[in-house]
């Protein structure tokens, strides 16, 4: 089976239904106040937590909110919310409160294939902003124009020299999970359909639907272990290594990476060097 026949979960309806993924600081910014009705909002899950540790505290608080902000299906957030209500009511209704489509991964939108639960994508774009963000507001968009430019042209020259038509970070969390698949039993049925049997329990695997019912290959796009599994299986021990990438998900091959990149941001000369206008 070719990458084309795979049935990416939500895709289709990319176009028609405008979705966009947009992340904010904290739950009650000014964001609120905006409106975009086809945009999915993700809170950053370190700055609600920072708010919740303020009522409840203590490590086993943390290892449970954590754990809840990076599940990657709703059996595990479910187990989750079950043991904090074990601990204190009171902790579940509060993070109850704030839907987890804004914060935990099980809920996130399928369509953007991105797992980070935290904002700090923004926060390293703050910190290149540097001693230029107390400037005037012109310098500072000179320097982010300038800062952007030599970004693209770095990401598109090191995209070229990349070996593999996978982005190294996706190849190696691939590696790691073929690691792990090799732990895993199988039972095998038809229509490309499996069951992977592990330390953490059973999951079913549908090839054709690139669905694990752990969740994460929906939410990362990323081969999960159970999916190696299945697909070592399906094409066998000695295809699977050339077959491999043709399951990651479309958004995460390097194509995708270099379109990202493929646009110029033009050249502006020194503003005292700008035409005078009538």
């Amino acid at each position: 089976m070719e990458a084309n026949q795979l049935n990416y979960e939500d895709d289709n309806e990319k176009d028609d239904d405008k979705d966009y993924e947009a992340g904010s600081e904290e739950e009650d910014t000014q964001f609120n106040d905006l409106h975009f009705p086809f945009a999915h909002r993700r809170y950053c899950a370190r700055y609600i937590y920072a708010n919740f540790k303020l009522t409840y505290k203590g490590d086993h608080y943390k290892k449970l909110f954590w754990r809840a902000a990076r599940s990657s299906n709703i059996f595990d957030f479910k187990t989750c919310m079950e043991e904090i209500d074990l601990i204190n009511p009171g902790a579940k209704n509060w993070l109850l409160d704030i839907h987890p489509q804004h914060w935990s991964r099980y809920a996130y939108g399928l369509f953007i294939r991105c797992d980070h639960v935290t904002n700090n994508m923004t926060e390293t774009f703050n910190s290149m902003l540097n001693t230029h963000i107390v400037v005037s507001y012109l310098e500072l968009l000179k320097f982010i124009k300038r800062m952007v430019m030599r970004k693209f042209n770095d990401r598109n020259e090191g995209c070229n020299s990349w070996s593999l038509v996978l982005p190294p970070r996706v190849y190696v969390k691939i590696l790691k999970h073929s690691r792990e698949s090799r732990t895993l039993k199988m039972i095998t049925t038809w229509n490309m359909k499996y069951e992977l049997i592990g330390a953490s329990g059973g999951y079913a695997v549908k090839l054709r639907e690139y669905n694990c019912t752990c969740g994460s290959l929906q939410v990362s796009g990323i081969l999960c272990c159970h999916a190696i599994a299945a697909i070592s299986y399906y094409c066998g021990k000695e295809a699977v290594k050339d077959k491999l990438t043709q399951f990651v998900h479309i958004n995460l091959t390097k194509s995708a990476y270099m379109q990202t990149y493929v646009g110029m941001i033009h050249l502006i000369p020194d503003q005292k060097r700008w035409p005078e206008v009538p």
